[in-house]
């Protein structure tokens, strides 16, 4: 199958043609699963222990090395970022298809965009914000079309734990998993982003372009919100903080 970032091309390469992107790309699925290469999973972890660490470049350095003409930092910048751009699609979109076309299409916006980058935020923070957006615009799209009323987990939905299994059981990711999408979309994206993917309150302000003041009230409605949906959790005091997910 076809790695994202050569699809990332692909895609660049037909949008300037005039083409339209109608077919389902390469492989399985429209996902951007990567080839299997080299020796099997554990084989590769054997070989990896036999390495010597080696620190991963920095977004600068990859950035610096894309814009002199090095090509192989764009693979570099998917690798580095591609998994948590995933896990924030699938959370808001809830999909899995959906979130595989939010990740390609925010790595298109990327190819596009980073050789005039002017880095007012972080490379990771225009990620997560063109991923944000993407998903936003693909969910109200499916509301306008379906009704609200459909954005429920399906057969479709990866109902494993994510990022969030390590502080809930599986039993209870799932009930929280369905309970996102059952809760207005502003508060699904900030619980998403602060709860589930461990951004800090400085780091949701600059992806929503908001105040950190916005995040702080909107994650405090989004708890209680979640709390209510999932029924058998305490509802929090007016006055108080409800418990973070993670």
């Amino acid at each position: 199958m076809v790695r994202v970032a050569d699809r990332a091309r692909r895609r660049q390469d037909r949008d300037a043609r005039g083409e339209r992107s109608g077919r389902r790309l390469p492989g399985r699925s429209r996902g951007f699963d990567r080839p299997s290469s080299g020796p099997p999973a554990a084989g590769r972890r054997a070989h990896r222990a036999a390495l010597p660490v080696v620190t991963a470049p920095e977004d600068d350095e990859l950035l610096s090395r894309y814009r002199e003409g090095d090509s192989s930092a764009f693979d570099d910048i998917v690798d580095r970022h591609e998994r948590r751009v995933f896990a924030i699609a699938l959370r808001i979109c809830r999909h899995q298809e959906d979130a595989r076309d939010v990740t390609q299409e925010v790595f298109v916006t990327a190819l596009r965009a980073l050789t005039s980058f002017r880095g007012d935020a972080q490379l990771s923070t225009w990620l997560h914000r063109v991923a944000v957006n993407a998903s936003l615009d693909l969910v109200r799209k499916r509301q306008r079309r379906e009704g609200p009323g459909l954005d429920e987990v399906g057969e479709q939905t990866d109902p494993a734990p994510g990022p969030e299994a390590s502080a809930i059981d599986s039993v209870r990711a799932r009930e929280v998993h369905r309970a996102l999408g059952r809760i207005a979309i502003e508060h699904r994206t900030v619980i998403v982003l602060h709860d589930l993917q461990g951004l800090d309150y400085a780091e949701v302000a600059a992806t929503l372009e908001v105040p950190v003041g916005t995040v702080k009230s909107r994650l405090h409605r989004a708890r209680l919100a979640l709390a209510r949906e999932l029924g058998h959790l305490k509802e929090a005091e007016p006055s108080g903080d409800p418990e973070p997910l993670r």
